[in-house]
């Protein structure tokens, strides 16, 4: 656009040329013009922007790249509405859409102003739903009804919900159901078998599918089902700490559940272990039966056949030394206890009529008085729930 020049009285005024330049086309370089000490050179408009394309929200960073003439001031228009007045902005599009075509305005001296819109457009699309699925019975009965539901998570709107299976290996799809509103699907297998499950969302105008491989073993009343377990150590003194180690086999069991018995009960009483692998401990002395049962969905129930477990009575020896055997009157002999194995009592007697020591101790001191030249017998005495053991030793107390 030409600029026109008009004399009024004494003064030169300048009508202000607005130079738009589009798409991505630098305005024409206009010729300098000095009005009062003035000099106008319009500016000339290039800018970049990256990224052109993404998912919501899409952070967008723009960057003017002019570098020719004067400018005094920046106005950018995002095409979402957006605008700055930065000279490299940042802008965020948060609502997918677009085609968005960015603007530049430039502002120079004199009023001098000259715009940019891009040719490059900008595109943000919706991010990807995050979602998942679940089963209540992963290891149904071929009479169950499973119920799969599908959790989602972001804010991504999801408006359809197709379930299918295969079997695992075999590469074709069969429908379970569909829901429109994210309503659990509750569906049955009639044939025994290990199924891939596969969930098919859509949102917008885009499908996505999650495939769990070998995700529901489906089992039946005929799969088989063995129950069996080892025990170690299976005989030993009390209190006996013994491993069970599960080695059942068969699909999907469930439920396991320990039981013993002794030889002196004619009813089972079921006890409890922690994990598959896991210990017990008997207490008390006998022989004790134990038994296994499993089960699965389908209601079957295998027992093991029994193994024994036989609990005996710990062995305990009384065992002591004296030193020295022959004292004077007056004189102290230290008992050394040398005891081996559990017991529930401890009792030492020195022989003299004086107190007894009923507190174990590696060294005991006793001091022996006499009016005369006797032996005495010294007597320790230990036991527990199952059998009794003395040790004696004999002391010479001179007078």
């Amino acid at each position: 656009m030409p600029m026109k020049l008009k004399v009024i009285g004494a003064f030169l005024i300048l009508a202000v040329a607005v130079l738009a330049v589009t798409p991505c086309a630098a305005a024409g370089k206009a010729a300098s013009v000095t009005v009062g000490g003035c000099v106008k050179v319009p500016p000339t408009p290039s800018f970049s922007f990256s990224p052109v394309s993404g998912t919501a929200p899409l952070l967008v960073m723009f960057s003017s790249t002019s570098s020719t003439g004067v400018i005094t001031s920046y106005y950018w228009e995002f095409g979402d509405g957006g605008t700055s007045t930065d000279a490299n902005p940042q802008h965020t599009y948060t609502t997918p859409g677009g085609p968005y075509y960015p603007k530049l305005t430039l502002y120079g001296p004199c009023g001098a102003q000259v715009i940019l819109t891009s040719t490059q457009s900008i595109t943000v699309t919706n991010p990807a739903p995050t979602f998942d699925f679940t089963a209540d019975k992963p290891c149904p009965c071929t009479s169950n009804t499973v119920k799969f539901t599908c959790t989602q998570t972001g804010v991504t709107t999801i408006t359809s919900w197709a379930w299918a299976y295969e079997a695992s290996g075999s590469s074709t799809w069969k429908t379970l159901g569909t829901t429109g509103t994210g309503n659990p699907l509750s569906a049955s297998f009639s044939a025994a078998g290990t199924y891939d499950i596969r969930l098919t969302v859509v949102s917008g105008s885009v499908s996505y599918q999650l495939i769990k491989p070998g995700y529901i073993i489906v089992i039946s009343s005929s799969s088989p089902l063995t129950a069996s377990f080892t025990a170690t150590p299976t005989s030993g003194p009390k209190p006996l700490t013994v491993k069970f180690k599960d080695t059942s086999t068969g699909s999907c069991i469930t439920s396991e559940k320990w039981e013993n018995k002794t030889s002196s009960s004619s009813s089972w009483k079921q006890f409890y272990l922690r994990a598959v692998d896991s210990t017990f401990t008997f207490t008390a002395t006998g022989t004790y039966s134990i038994r296994l049962t499993v089960s699965n969905a389908c209601g079957t129930s295998k027992t093991s056949g029994t193994q024994t477990i036989t609990v005996t009575c710990p062995t305990v020896t009384a065992g002591m030394s004296a030193s020295p055997t022959s004292v004077k009157t007056g004189s102290t002999v230290t008992f050394s206890d040398t005891t081996s194995g559990p017991y529930t009592s401890w009792d030492l007697d020195f022989g003299d009529s004086t107190t007894h020591a009923t507190q174990r101790a590696d060294k005991i001191p006793h001091i022996y008085t006499t009016t005369k030249t006797k032996t005495v017998t010294a007597k320790l005495t230990v036991k527990n729930d199952c059998c009794t053991s003395t040790k004696t030793i004999s002391i010479t107390v001179n007078k």
